[in-house]
């Protein structure tokens, strides 16, 4: 009897290797990577509050002074990464801390392309979705986000399961299922804020649904909303009882004052791409000030209408995929590396090479597969299609670093792998008709 005599077993052998293959990337990267200051930035405030979190109890990014008072609580940042942090931190050794979270990290990471993978084989055959995770897996931006003390592994894992549990209430049609998945798309939004408006999105789907199950669709959504509110409302009045605001007003400021300057660049200037805003001298009037913000952006439209227009509808999204983290170091990285396995190991060289010669075409592609997604009766390929589309209209609204698109590539993956199995199977429908 031969080894492969059904799809269930390359499927399983596939998926298992695919799994294995993840883990040798994602623990070699974080063992065999060292970056240059990686406490700094965002990683500097998620260790902050995870510190103030576990010593005073207080959710504050205030830096621990030597005299060691409680320092004022805020909501610059949500909080689900820094309790995650606080659960494995040595107060006495940064570097511990940081190597502890960073195993974790890496166990999301294969645990990622897993999830992926089960979503992939909800739309495609066993081979075109293990091609699929087979680019998910060797992901450059996936990998190496896992090596900062940053949200984006552990968003990017979440954002997954939730669309996995979602999958599973609309096709079980189960309530249960539904309040899993909505309860882990709070813990997304508390995780990064990107996902806090995505039920609106789904509520929209709902009014444009084709899908011959739109009832059960409606159903599953009243019961994914209850633990998004109870998490909504549970952090706005944390927020209004220790800050006074329901949240931070300058978050919305700055997403909306970011994303304003035409490619990325104050004036046309190329020393300024990647942080226009830093050259840009109203920046000290308009700066967290959502009100002067949008006034500002309306100014913009009026006097060069044309090049706004472009720079919002097309030129937006193009840097929000671009394959360098422009607002960062560049390339794949977020933070420098002084050392890293995409330098001299082979297996990683070669994985990066691959999928930096894929990546426009996946990108390309997995817009052609949103769209098709929308037209077909398939609820796991109409979730990935709708939250692509969701996360680009967000950031053609706001800021579109390249960085807040890293969650999105495994979706990106699966839906332009379906792209192409919906085009060889219109081709082969075609040949078997002449």
């Amino acid at each position: 009897m031969p080894l492969f005599n059904s799809s269930g077993r390359i499927w399983r052998i596939g998926m298992l290797g695919i799994c294995l293959l993840a883990a040798v990337l994602f623990f070699t990267a974080i063992t065999q990577t060292r970056i240059d200051h990686p406490i700094r930035g965002d990683a500097r405030d998620y260790l902050a509050y995870a510190y103030n979190l576990d010593t005073f109890g207080v959710y504050s990014r205030a830096w621990p002074e030597a005299e060691a008072k409680a320092p004022l609580p805020d909501a610059v940042r949500a909080p689900v990464y820094s309790a995650v942090v606080s659960l494995f931190l040595d107060k006495d050794d940064i570097n511990a801390t940081l190597a502890r979270v960073l195993y974790l990290q890496a166990l999301l990471g294969v645990l990622t392309v897993l999830v992926y993978l089960l979503l992939y084989r909800r739309i495609m055959p066993p081979l075109w979705a293990l091609s699929a995770g087979l680019v998910t897996a060797i992901s450059p931006h996936l990998i190496n986000a896992s090596v900062y003390l940053l949200t984006e592994t552990l968003f990017t894992f979440l954002l997954g399961l939730h669309l996995l549990a979602l999958e599973k209430a609309l096709r079980l049609r189960h309530a249960r299922w539904a309040l899993v998945a909505g309860a882990l798309l709070a813990l997304s939004f508390l995780t990064r804020p990107t996902t806090q408006y995505l039920i609106l999105a789904y509520l929209l789907a709902l009014f444009i649904w084709t899908g011959t199950n739109w009832r059960v669709y409606a159903k599953c959504l009243l019961w994914l909303i209850l633990p998004v509110a109870i998490a909504a409302s549970a952090w706005t009045t944390r927020n209004l009882v220790e800050t006074g605001h329901t949240s931070d007003p300058a978050l919305t400021a700055n997403f909306l004052h970011h994303g304003m300057y035409i490619n990325m660049m104050y004036a046309d200037r190329p020393e300024t791409f990647g942080y226009p805003y830093r050259f840009d001298p109203l920046t000290a009037e308009i700066g967290g000030n959502p009100t002067k913000v949008m006034q500002a952006i309306a100014q913009n439209f009026q006097h060069e209408p044309q090049r706004y227009l472009g720079w919002y509808l097309i030129g937006k999204p193009i840097q929000f995929f671009s394959w360098n983290l422009t607002e960062s170091v560049g390339d794949a990285f977020i933070y420098a590396p002084l050392k890293t396995p995409y330098i001299d190991n082979a297996l990683f060289q070669g994985s990066y090479l691959v999928a930096r010669l894929l990546h426009p075409f996946l990108i390309l592609l997995s817009l052609v597969g949103a769209y098709l997604a929308l037209k077909r009766d398939n609820v796991a390929a109409a979730l990935l299609s709708i939250v692509l589309v969701y996360f680009i209209a967000m950031h053609m609204i706001g800021a579109p670093f390249p960085r807040y698109s890293i969650p999105l590539r495994p979706i990106n993956d699966g839906l332009a792998f379906y792209a192409l199995y919906i085009a060889i199977e219109w081709i082969k429908t075609r040949l078997e008709k002449t």
